[in-house]
């Protein structure tokens, strides 16, 4: 076992962990494994250029973890800001603007109005008074599910 062991250069055990760690991460869910399989790279890279202690490699295999961790989580949030599209899984949101029809008395604690060919909760705007059957309207916002409604002239 020692010579298994000692067959490989410390620089070669830290490039087999960090594969082994690559590996790893593709059949995991999520990016678990790829942080600590970067720094541990990122060690067999250092380790052939230098020679340290252990317990230095140690200590900068878990500052290079956090590192690389919270750099992707950066990286990941800001691309998931970026959309061309950012209502598109926000079926409510996208009516803002849109008009419809009062099918239910609207007031501003509750009513029904009819978008296209279904019909949404809604209530009026502060402002508003009671909205009546017939009348067409506009959304001027959304709260949750329930569409925010204000008399406005259809243009």
């Amino acid at each position: 076992m020692d010579e298994f062991l000692n067959a490989f250069t410390r620089w070669e055990w830290w490039a087999i962990i960090g594969f082994v760690l690559v590996v790893l991460e593709v059949f995991m869910p999520g990016a678990i494994f790829l942080w600590p399989a970067l720094a541990a790279l990122t060690l067999a890279a250092v380790t052939w250029l230098s020679d340290f202690d252990w317990q230095v490699y140690m200590i900068l295999f878990a500052l290079l973890t956090l590192v690389y961790a919270f750099a992707g989580r950066n990286a990941y949030l800001k691309m998931r800001d970026q959309s061309d599209q950012p209502m598109l899984n926000k079926r409510s949101h996208q009516l803002v603007g849109k008009y419809c029809e009062i099918v239910e008395t609207t007031n501003l604690e509750r009513g029904r109005v009819r978008m296209g060919d279904s019909t949404w909760l809604a209530r009026s705007a502060a402002g508003t008074s009671e909205l009546v059957v017939g009348e067409h309207v506009q959304v001027t916002a959304v709260e949750g599910t329930t569409l925010i409604v204000s008399r406005t002239a259809p243009r």
